[in-house]
């Protein structure tokens, strides 16, 4: 192979990689990619590819399905009260017809009353009856003010407003209870979720690896977990490498042309290797996505889809202030190490020794945990919550030779909480 023959091929190897940075996310949010290779494993239960729940204050839960624009409306033992595919009223953002269920977020105001995202707009209808009834409908597909394209997550917070995320203008917008838009603003990436917290404004950021708190207008407060450097980091290596192959190969200079070539590939891979470790680590996240904040308002839980798991913070994105007894035995325990059963409010729990920095002040080491806690009631406040959940309980006998030996108090008792 002549020296112009290797020239033209690692040019265009290095071109082809380019387009492909350049060109990921469009290919990623278009049909052909998402009927080729986001399809769900087949399954045999009655949810096809759900990514939302919610549930109201009677106890009935809401859920709807991408793969089949299915939503569906359960009690709370898990029987199917209501399923749908249509809404009669209902049109996308374009205003053509349309089924009315892309299975993403949802929010329940009151019982039997939903918002969740639609087809590039969002939708309210009541789900009381029989068939469910259009309330509004919020929005259109486009980049005007008021506009959303690729709506993903919805919220509300206590005058009504609705927040979403206008994933494809990368925004917030923001609604008020009759549908008329207030204000938008601008997030680096295609936000994911967003949840309304008080005067706080929780938005994951799934592209980036972090969560971002802003205020009600706009103003960040603050992240949770660090910027990922993937697939930025190949907008700066890749291009480096195109150019110094091209540009020192036609100054005749081919040694320094591959050695420069060679070091900005080697920093692209290296340095997305080590991005990719990094965010695996405790308090960072890989494609963070729903957001929930406790039910006694002090936590914030965080899904961490790629690292597969639930990250537990405080609402500044904080781990919980871990105790004397856990510090004064994290600052000298060997890394990977798990510790004996320590107690915490409310909790059991087990800690292990992630990562320790050094200091010549013990109160300046900064020492990196992991914790699994399992929440405990106090014995003399035990009962009650047992009784309430066998009485919730059902019984379901699935081999019928069993029936006559299951005793009848339990067959009496555990009917999931009907006469």
């Amino acid at each position: 192979m002549t020296q112009r023959s290797k020239m033209i091929a690692i040019a265009a190897i290095l071109a082809v990689a380019a387009l492909g940075a350049l060109l990921r996310n469009s290919i990623r949010k278009s049909s052909w990619y998402k009927s080729k290779f986001d399809k769900q494993v087949l399954h045999n239960g009655r949810f096809d590819n759900p990514e939302a729940v919610a549930i109201d204050a009677e106890g009935r839960v809401y859920v709807g399905c991408q793969n089949t624009g299915k939503f569906m409306v359960l009690d709370r033992s898990g029987k199917t009260l209501k399923e749908w595919t249509a809404l009669e009223g209902y049109h996308n953002g374009a205003g053509a017809p349309s089924g009315f269920c892309r299975g993403l977020y949802i929010v329940i105001p009151e019982p039997g009353r939903v918002i969740q995202t639609g087809v590039h707009n969002v939708v309210e209808f009541d789900a009381r009856g029989e068939t469910p009834k259009l309330i509004r409908i919020i929005g259109s597909q486009g980049s005007a003010p008021g506009q959303i394209d690729g709506p993903e997550g919805v919220s509300r917070d206590t005058n009504g407003d609705l927040y979403v995320t206008d994933e494809h203008n990368r925004r917030i917008v923001v609604y008020d209870a009759e549908g008329r838009h207030l204000r938008s603003w601008s997030v680096p990436q295609d936000p994911q979720c967003v949840t309304v917290w008080k005067d706080r404004v929780y938005v994951s950021l799934d592209k980036r690896n972090y969560t971002a708190c802003y205020t009600k207008e706009g103003v960040e407060k603050f992240r949770i977990g660090h910027e990922a450097l993937f697939p930025l980091i190949l907008y700066v290596t890749i291009p480096g490498a195109v150019v110094s192959l091209i540009l020192f190969m036609a100054l005749k200079k081919t040694k320094l042309a591959l050695i420069l070539t060679a070091s900005f590939l080697a920093a692209a891979g290296g340095g997305s290797a080590l991005d990719f470790a990094r965010h695996k680590s405790p308090g960072e996240y890989r494609l963070p996505d729903y957001i929930a904040v406790s039910p006694d308002q002090k936590e914030l839980y965080i899904v961490d889809r790629l690292n597969n798991r639930i990250q537990v913070t405080d609402l500044d994105g904080n781990f919980k202030d871990v105790g004397l007894e856990v510090w004064n035995w994290a600052v000298d325990a060997p890394i990977g190490a798990w510790s004996d059963p320590i107690e915490a409010e409310g909790a059991f729990g087990v800690v292990r020794v992630e990562s320790r920095t050094s200091a010549p002040v013990a109160r300046n080491v900064k020492v990196k945990l992991s914790a699994w806690y399992v929440p405990y009631v106090p014995t003399g406040q035990a009962t009650n919550p047992i009784d309430t959940k066998l009485d919730r309980s059902k019984l379901e006998i699935v081999d019928e030779s069993w029936r006559d030996v299951v005793p009848e108090f339990w067959k009496r008792r555990l009917r999931g909480g009907t006469l």
